[in-house]
């Protein structure tokens, strides 16, 4: 599925989750119990890129790369788009909470292997890896369901682009947020101009052109998350939201 040009219809009418092909599930081995390993197979991932926790009518979606600080690649785009658009028509699912493992929720998009294609005189596989990115940051602005991002750690680029369109933001006392792109001579992509325009004052352009860092509760303050709670509090937090759904 990697690289490949899908329309939001054609994205409906993918498998569930739970049902990916052996080519595309990763080892069973390589994931703990009660979760499911979406990405490639074992021979071109180390580990699963994506983990999926199963806690009744609650689907928990973790970004599984964090010696690359959950940098996004194609195949987590392609599983979390994969995932997002079967639990949206899953009468079994109320509740979809995405966190990162580690020390980031997600740091961007993965841009060195759009740069690697480049070098090798291939613009295509950079034209679909943005166009498969912008899709899931469109499905997350306008899902039915509630979806929960634990913003702990670092939150840049493309990892707000997986979040802040959502309905629910979490942020922590260890929270670092920024759309760095204008020091890359590139402009905030990912839908950054329809939530930073929307920030009290000139606030959005600041942070957008000067690619400010945010802690916790400046996010919290300008209204980029919802919610706040202390790093410490995040497991327990999500405990609850289980147990409500």
């Amino acid at each position: 599925m990697e690289g490949r040009r899908l329309s939001r219809r054609q994205l409906r009418s993918l498998p569930d989750a739970a049902s990916f092909s052996p080519e595309v599930a990763a080892s069973p081995g390589l994931v703990g119990s009660g979760q499911l390993g979406l990405g490639l197979s074992a021979a071109f991932e180390t580990l699963p890129p994506i983990l999926v926790e199963v806690n009744g009518f609650t689907r928990t979606l973790i970004l599984n790369r964090p010696k690359q600080l959950n940098a996004l690649s194609s195949t987590m785009i392609m599983g979390l788009l994969r995932c997002f658009t079967a639990y949206e028509k899953d009468d079994g699912v109320k509740l979809l909470i995405m966190k990162g493992k580690g020390r980031a929720f997600c740091a961007g998009g993965d841009v060195a292997a759009v740069v690697r294609s480049i070098h090798k005189d291939s613009w295509k596989y950079g034209a679909d890896f943005f166009r498969n990115e912008f899709l899931l940051n469109y499905i997350i602005a306008t899902y039915t369901k509630p979806q929960v991002s634990l913003l702990s750690g670092i939150v840049m680029g493309g990892g707000a682009g997986v979040s802040l369109h959502g309905r629910f933001r979490v942020a922590t006392d260890n929270t670092v947020f920024a759309m760095p792109e204008t020091a890359l001579g590139l402009f905030p992509d990912i839908g950054a101009s329809y939530f930073l325009s929307r920030l009290p004052g000139f606030y959005g352009e600041y942070v957008g052109l000067a690619g400010a860092r945010l802690d916790g509760g400046e996010m919290l303050a300008c209204g980029l998350a919802t919610h706040f709670v202390q790093s410490n509090c995040v497991v327990s937090s999500i405990n609850l939201l289980n147990n409500h759904h």
